[in-house]
């Protein structure tokens, strides 16, 4: 491989750790936020889960993904995965 593909891979790999650093940032901003709101439902008596909002959060997370040309799929399954691990005490 020549010098400027080597360049480049190191470029895109760099720019790929950087997102890597912000999506985790942006992960762990919205799992405060989550089990701030957790806390606040469990100290007014609310029930901790709301179906009908994670079945809105789904579907909004589907229609952005559609936009984005992202699979539906993987990105519903993520913010599963992300809402699930927000109902986790710390």
């Amino acid at each position: 491989m020549d010098k400027a593909f080597n360049r480049q891979m190191k470029r895109w790999r760099e720019e790929i750790d950087q997102l890597d650093k912000l999506f985790l940032e942006i992960i762990r901003k919205r799992l405060v936020r989550a089990r701030k709101i957790m806390k606040h439902k469990k100290r007014v008596g609310l029930p901790l889960t709301d179906k009908k909002r994670e079945q809105e959060i789904c579907r909004n997370v589907s229609q952005e993904a559609r936009k984005k040309h992202l699979s539906t799929v993987f990105s519903v399954s993520l913010i599963k995965t992300i809402i699930e691990e927000g109902k986790k005490k710390d």
